[in-house]
């Protein structure tokens, strides 16, 4: 069976995780023949802490894969996939109704890229308390991370508790 190696722009067993639960679902799909290896690679994103746009987001997963695919050429890598995953918030005004929604992008290629996404909506009554900006800042302050954010979410019931 030949092996098939994915890079992830991230050593963090939670992001690899998630890589290695989707090639699991899809792996057979894509491939019934190979075996896929997930190699976690510490990649920069050149993307703020917690991003706070879409755009910003998306640049973020875009530029850990290109990273991967600039070691992988350097190094002689035998990776032949690459996937950056960046998580932050985007703010969208709608009817003088300001929403917030927590994304987690992934951009998957093998030099020539595509991408996909998943996002969480924040509730309304987060909003009101403060600012995305205010949120950010003390989200940054504790120096947690919006992934790590995400799970206290899920676990403990809202991101006030954990800030």
């Amino acid at each position: 069976m030949e092996k098939v190696y994915v890079a992830v722009g991230t050593t963090r067993r939670p992001k690899l995780n998630a890589v290695w639960e989707g090639l699991s679902v899809f792996g057979p799909t894509l491939d019934p023949s190979v075996q896929f290896e997930v190699a976690g690679v510490n990649v920069e994103s050149g993307v703020s802490h917690t991003p706070i746009s879409r755009d910003e987001s998306m640049r973020g997963a875009r530029q850990r894969a290109e990273g991967l695919v600039k070691i992988a050429r350097e190094q002689n890598q035998p990776w032949r996939y690459f996937v950056g995953l960046e998580g932050g918030l985007d703010v969208i005004g709608e009817h003088a109704v300001r929403r917030a929604f927590l994304e987690s992008w992934a951009y998957v290629t093998d030099g020539e890229g595509t991408g996909a996404r998943a996002e969480s909506k924040f509730p309304q009554r987060w909003l009101r308390k403060c600012s995305i900006a205010e949120w950010s800042s003390r989200l940054r302050s504790t120096g947690l991370r919006a992934g790590k954010a995400s799970a206290t979410h899920r676990e403990r019931g809202g991101f006030f508790r954990a800030i």
